[in-house]
């Protein structure tokens, strides 16, 4: 796949992340939160339990996200606490910490938190870890993604990049305004978990706008306010017809057109799988028969 080829060739998703651990909500974890945009905590009762090896699992896959990752087994109850959670109590759970709200305009000072439960606790491995990524894509990325990079997320918009979704591109040469801003919002919010929104600015002095759109096969013709689909299972590219700024409910139609073909197990994330150590068995020796024997 040709835009796999161009961003792994930047940056390498799958490495080793680097997991905080804390004992308590001190002010070590303060400084953590603080000095980082986006972070994600899990709170389990056992470090090594089942959900925390699911979590740990899923967070190596966003080791060069831009997001900062952590786990706690919370004996105080100090994070139960301070988030308030009734049901983090009986349940582990996952939280996450982003610096924007929900129609993705930046949010400074207190982040805004949103809660992840395992409460389905008969899921595969695969499964399970599979739920923690989608809650992930869903909370740790902004409404609107915006390629090549913002000062604040330029990982994270690789995230979406790399991700299986389908999206939704936008090109722009000038600063979106609040009604177009408006309008992108509520079509993520309608395909949250369906499809990423991201917004190109075609005249990027890096070329790498130009690159992309070109990987993709997508002809832009220098429209500053075009709308493609690109569907990254057919891996085919659709324009739609009008403007940014004509946009109405029509496009949740033009999208269902092209999506609806495709149920939840496209949509399911890839898991890599542990490889089981094999047990080391002492090899029988065979007798060796003699050359009288029968």
């Amino acid at each position: 796949m040709k835009i796999a080829i161009l961003f792994f060739a930047f940056q390498t998703i799958f490495s080793v992340c680097s997991l905080k651990t804390f004992k308590k909500a001190s002010s070590e974890w303060s400084i953590f939160t603080k000095s980082n945009d986006v972070t994600v905590l899990g709170i389990f009762p056992e470090l090594k339990s089942k959900h925390a090896r699911h979590y740990k699992a899923a967070a190596k896959m966003w080791a060069k996200s831009g997001v900062e990752f952590a786990i706690t087994s919370d004996n105080d109850k100090s994070f139960r606490k301070k988030f308030g959670d009734e049901k983090a109590q009986i349940s582990p759970s996952i939280w996450a910490q982003v610096n924007f709200r929900e129609d993705g305009s930046l949010r400074r000072g207190r982040k805004r938190r949103v809660g992840f439960f395992f409460e389905k606790k008969d899921l595969s491995y695969e499964q399970s870890v599979h739920e923690i990524q989608k809650f992930f894509y869903t909370t740790l990325l902004r409404p609107i993604n915006f390629f090549p990079a913002e000062t604040d997320a330029g990982q994270r918009v690789q995230m979406a990049i790399q991700s299986r979704m389908p999206k939704l591109f936008v090109t722009h040469n000038t600063k979106l305004g609040e009604d177009e801003m408006n309008i992108l919002a509520d079509i993520n919010r309608r395909f949250l978990g369906k499809m990423h929104v991201i917004a190109v600015d075609i005249d990027d002095v890096t070329g790498a706008s130009k690159m992309l759109l070109k990987s993709l096969n997508v002809d832009a013709n220098g429209k500053t306010r075009g709308v493609f689909l690109y569907d990254t299972f057919s891996r085919e590219v659709s324009e739609y017809p009008q403007a940014l700024q004509k946009i109405v409910t029509d496009i949740d139609s033009f999208i269902q057109d092209k999506l609806s073909k495709y149920d939840d197990e496209d949509y399911r994330y890839e898991v890599r799988k542990k490889k089981k150590k094999r047990k080391k068995g002492k090899k029988k020796k065979r007798k060796k028969k003699n050359s009288d024997e029968l």
